[in-house]
């Protein structure tokens, strides 16, 4: 897989679309039986993870596109409500690619390359027919409650439907997307799947292994799929193998000018 197809991958999942202390396995339990939308809400805003910061230094990831593979490493740094950074390193710990989320743009840094790339997300309404924003993008990727397009969630926009085994699933629509998000009998998120207004593409986001840490449950393997119809066109697999949370982020500084900048056009497919 070359690195334009692993920049392309990672781009594209995040846009279509984690203490070093010792943690201990979260057994998932039934919670208090969800009796609407608005109920639910509340159950599953009450299990989630809350955080200030949260730092993922150790990633396993499997990266697949058609039916090319590879494996790597990544390190994910957040701040809520303010910035998300992505690196991604190959090889030996040396930083390739570095994608930086803010609340209006995007940055992503080809570090080998010396290449820049960035815009805001209306690019991928326009050019793939999926409209998302920051808040449903952090949320994605800490497996917290979101509205695709749409914040602060509200349950009156929320369709209801409790499933077996003590699970549920809130229902969203929009003029864009539509969204289905499935729960634990806990309450913690296990599915999330997006598809766009043309029912083209299907973003199928799952969380699983969640544990606990410093009172924080939290999914230790994030599974994304991007399908293109029925096909599988991209996935992403990651084992999160060390978390912190609440603690003091060290965010790469890098420089704009210091790179040759390139439309996205000239790394996507």
């Amino acid at each position: 897989m070359t690195k334009k197809s692993i920049a392309g991958i990672f781009i594209i999942l995040f846009i279509v679309s984690f203490s070093s202390c010792k943690s201990r396995q979260h057994l998932i339990k039934p919670g208090a039986k969800a009796s609407s939308a608005q109920h639910l809400v509340q159950l599953i805003e009450q299990a989630q993870p809350t955080f200030s910061t949260m730092n993922a230094d150790r990633i396993s990831v499997v990266a697949r596109m058609g039916d090319q593979q590879m494996n790597v490493s990544a390190r994910l740094q957040v701040k809520t409500d303010s910035v998300i950074v992505l690196s991604i390193m190959p090889f030996m710990g040396i930083e390739m690619f570095t994608l930086k989320l803010f609340r209006d743009h995007w940055q992503l840094f080809d570090r080998i390359n010396r290449n820049f790339y960035t815009d805001n997300y209306r690019y991928f309404q326009f050019r793939y027919g999926v409209a998302v924003d920051f808040e449903s993008l952090q949320a994605l990727f800490s497996a917290r409650l979101f509205s695709v397009g749409e914040s602060p969630v509200n349950p009156r926009n929320l369709t209801f439907t409790p499933l077996e085994d003590n699970k549920n699933q809130l229902q969203f629509s929009s003029r864009t997307m539509r969204q289905t998000t499935t729960t634990h009998p806990n309450h913690s998120i296990e599915r999330v799947l997006l598809t766009n207004a043309t029912e083209s593409h299907t973003l199928i986001a799952s969380y699983h292994q969640y544990e606990t840490t410093r009172g924080i449950n939290f999914p230790r393997h994030i599974n994304i799929e991007v399908l293109d119809g029925e096909q599988p066109m991209l996935g992403l697999d990651m084992r999160i193998q060390r978390v912190a949370f609440d603690s003091t982020l060290n965010l790469p500084h890098l420089n704009p000018e210091r790179f040759t900048r390139r439309t996205l056009d000239f790394l996507l497919p």
